[in-house]
């Protein structure tokens, strides 16, 4: 009784995914996005209020994300410029499929995750 994870749904204070913004690759593709030389913003809403915005470019070798974060009672924002490259696998039947590369530990992911910087979930967490 009243082991770890025991107790309320939601009283937990550790960070879930659902907490980050996320960017994913799928959207961008499904979207037509995924251009070279293509440029946007991306915004996250909740309750229809616009909660964050970056800005990002696609390039040749990655998806560019530029944008500023800042440290929890911070006052100073502090802008963020960086290439989250692209990689490729190959499909079982033919074809590539493409990804993300995370830039704290390489793995390859659809979606990265926002903190103070993109990465993987494993990475963001």
């Amino acid at each position: 009784m009243g082991g770890l994870g025991s107790g309320r749904y939601g009283c937990s204070n550790a960070s879930k995914v659902d907490d980050y913004r996320a960017v994913d690759l799928a959207y961008l593709n499904r979207n037509k996005l995924l251009q070279v030389g293509h440029n946007g913003t991306l915004s996250w809403l909740r309750g229809g209020e616009r909660v964050g915005w970056i800005r990002y470019s696609v390039e040749r070798d990655g998806l560019r994300l530029d944008y500023k974060t800042r440290n929890l009672g911070e006052e100073e924002w502090q802008p963020v410029n960086e290439l989250i490259p692209f990689t490729r696998t190959q499909t079982r039947f033919g074809g590539e499929r493409w990804w993300l590369q995370c830039l704290s530990c390489g793995r390859h992911c659809r979606i990265i995750y926002g903190g103070d910087y993109f990465r993987c979930r494993n990475a963001t967490i």
